[in-house]
């Protein structure tokens, strides 16, 4: 199920901490094209920035109190897009299934003090107009290689520098981080859509039955494990 949030029901998370290089990976559904503001993710610093819709709400953008950086992807209503925020020594990269929106900069590079889902980073601005599935962060910028791989499935691939993992499509348990560095806090009352984003887990079954051929020959690998010639 997708997390639906509000100006007044969203997850914060606590947490000084120094690093300014991060990367955020999440699956969103507008679920209506309006002529507002919107914020998915916010983080606090010296000065708050966050990524959600712009002000026409046809475009994702880079938010914070002084810019607004839109992106060149013109959304449709009822889709689901998987968008990455990664910032490299205060460049940031805004990319919208896969495509560069050509945005480098929201003119913050500071340190994060708190991270919101569903909120401005100085608060302010949600209502309720997509829904969010995949949630992952990172505390590194992930290289173009890595944020197409993350961006196809809900479980990481590299858990190295994961500060956030909420898959929000099981267990049906709102603010649940599986990244292992503990809940977020939930404030109001957010909620779960019974939408889920059209990406795979990520796990790849250890033996896939092949119906209509000879059975295979089968031996055993240096570990011990059954393996075939296949």
């Amino acid at each position: 199920m997708a997390l639906s949030t509000t100006q007044s029901n969203y997850l914060s998370i606590n947490r000084s901490y120094s690093v300014t290089d991060f990367t955020v990976i999440m699956q969103v559904y507008v679920s209506a094209i309006e002529l507002n503001y919107s914020a998915f993710y916010g983080i606090d610093g010296s000065a708050n920035s966050s990524l959600g819709l712009a002000g026409s709400g046809d475009r994702f953008a880079l938010l914070d109190n002084s810019v607004d950086a839109n992106g060149s992807t013109v959304l449709s209503a009822g889709n689901w897009y998987s968008v990455v925020w990664s910032r490299l020594a205060g460049v940031d990269t805004l990319e919208v299934d896969g495509v560069d929106q050509g945005v480098s900069s929201v003119g913050n590079s500071s340190a994060m003090s708190n991270a919101y889902i569903g909120r401005f980073g100085g608060g302010g601005f949600n209502i309720g107009k997509a829904w969010l599935d995949g949630i992952k962060v990172y505390d590194a910028a992930l290289s173009r290689a890595e944020r197409e791989a993350e961006r196809m499935q809900i479980k990481p691939q590299r858990w190295a520098d994961l500060f956030a993992w909420l898959p929000c499509n099981v267990g049906g348990v709102i603010g649940s981080d599986w990244s292992g560095f503990g809940d977020w806090s939930v404030t109001g009352t957010p909620s779960n859509q019974s939408v889920v984003a059209p990406i795979t887990w990520g796990d790849s079954p250890l033996f896939v039955p092949q119906f209509g051929v000879a059975t295979p020959s089968y031996f055993a690998s240096p570990s011990g494990l059954l393996m075939t010639n296949y």
